[in-house]
């Protein structure tokens, strides 16, 4: 389905039923360059335990409306976060909402949760880019146009840092709907995002957990442990996957991942 958001870009939404009865319901916030459709196995794993999924592909990806992999704005992808979260609610379920965030889409839950905090009942963040730890980020001059493209291996998107899987790995090169560029733009509004949740760090105080693998070579783990540390949440917790690279969840060992997310929302659920 299309979801507007206010500044009129179409968002592209999909809702998963779950098997009855439903525990909570999981909103899936993708990464950089990549699309909603590469969480199915995590969205089909999380259905069969009775958890409906809710995921959308971020503006400028995937089927969403928008400039190429490009925001010029802090906060355009959390104001974004927001209003879908708002649409969710407005269906009044009687089901907990949980957030899971994958790196670009673990940064856009941090800093919802640092701009609306308590809004919903916990999140999952993987691989998040939240403190820029590697200084990989660098501010960008006004001067300099937003909608310059910028060749993805300058970039970090290089395919073979996201897995061990080799199959993961060949169909992230050859998968036509991964976007092989970023934007300047995009890099600018990641450096004063990042900046935010910085700055408001201790306003995070949802239940949250944090994973991140310790090989990750696109987002240091540091960002991690950086922000396990800083935020006010009282119940958080954080697991580091030794030896995994960025995409945890499409890593070899990705069931062991997904296992662990199970466990942290079923032991706050009820059925």
């Amino acid at each position: 389905m299309k979801l507007q958001m206010s500044d009129g870009t179409n968002l592209i939404v999909e809702v998963n039923e779950g098997e009855q009865p439903i525990r909570g319901q999981v909103l899936i916030v993708h990464g950089l360059a990549e699309y909603k459709e590469r969480y199915n196995h995590l969205v089909k794993f999380l259905n069969e335990n009775n958890y409906r999924t809710i995921r959308y592909d971020q503006r400028g990806h995937g089927d969403s409306e928008g400039e190429r992999v490009y925001f010029n704005e802090r906060d355009t992808l959390f104001k974004d976060l927001y209003e879908v979260v708002q649409f969710i609610n407005k269906d009044k379920l009687d089901a907990p909402l949980f957030i899971l965030g994958h790196s670009m889409g673990g940064f856009t839950v941090a800093g919802f949760a640092v701009e609306h905090p308590n809004m919903v009942d916990g999140l999952i963040l993987s691989g998040a880019m939240t403190y820029n730890s590697s200084g990989k980020l660098k501010p960008i001059p006004k001067w300099v146009p937003g909608k310059i493209k910028i060749p993805g291996n300058f970039a970090g998107l290089q395919a073979h840092k996201i897995s061990h899987d080799l199959e993961i790995v060949t169909n992230y090169k050859n998968d036509p709907k991964v976007i092989k560029h970023v934007t300047v733009g995009l890099v600018r509004g990641f450096y004063k995002g990042v900046e935010v949740i910085k700055e408001k760090c201790s306003k995070f105080n949802d239940p949250v957990l944090i994973l991140h693998g310790s090989d990750d070579l696109l987002v240091s783990v540091e960002d991690s442990k950086w922000l396990y540390n800083n935020i006010s949440s009282n119940d958080k917790d954080i697991k580091i996957y030794d030896g995994l690279y960025h995409e945890i969840l499409n890593e070899i060992q990705k069931e062991q991942v997904m296992e662990d997310i199970l466990e942290w929302l079923n032991l706050r659920t009820t059925v």
